[in-house]
């Protein structure tokens, strides 16, 4: 693409992450285009494009807690681990899913502190406006994926999109 009137706009002002640029010669401007929704629009955006999330889905996760984390007494009355030992757990947990030695599910129930821990991790249908918004990770996730550990107030977990 020619850039008229001089050097490419892109290259003096490098555009937010997930933005790309146009330009309409019938009215002689550039205009600005969401890569990830493909919507444009004429004003130059001023941060990161904003993904077209869907509005439900179906995630899994494995919560691996500490005793600083926020109070769920599911399995137990009092977790004496520490952060770093349940970052360590969790990190293991990652492991054994990603070699493939074990499935999502069969980690999330023999290790997961949450109470969907008997249902292999399965949290069902989240809604995107009623959801913690540490669960929003798991909206950016394509089906299958998973994330890599993250913590949370409730401790340290692994999401899995399924649905």
């Amino acid at each position: 693409m020619e850039f008229l009137n001089g050097p490419n706009p892109m290259v003096l002002y490098p555009l937010p992450e997930g933005w790309s640029i146009g330009y309409c010669v019938a009215s002689k401007r550039y205009y600005y285009i969401n890569n990830f929704t493909n919507k444009t629009q004429w004003n130059r955006p001023t941060g990161p494009a904003p993904r077209n999330y869907p509005v439900a889905i179906k995630c899994s996760r494995i919560l691996i807690k500490h005793r600083d984390s926020e109070p769920d007494f599911w399995r137990v009355n009092y977790i004496p681990r520490t952060k770093r030992e349940a970052a360590h757990v969790i990190s293991k947990c990652y492991v054994l899913i990603t070699t493939k030695q074990f499935t999502f599910e069969e980690v999330a129930f023999k290790y997961s502190e949450c109470p969907s821990a008997h249902r292999g991790g399965d949290l069902q249908w989240l809604n995107l406006y009623t959801v913690s918004p540490y669960f929003l990770i798991a909206f950016n996730l394509d089906i299958g994926d998973l994330t890599l550990p993250v913590e949370t107030p409730e401790g340290f977990e692994i999401f899995q999109r399924t649905g």
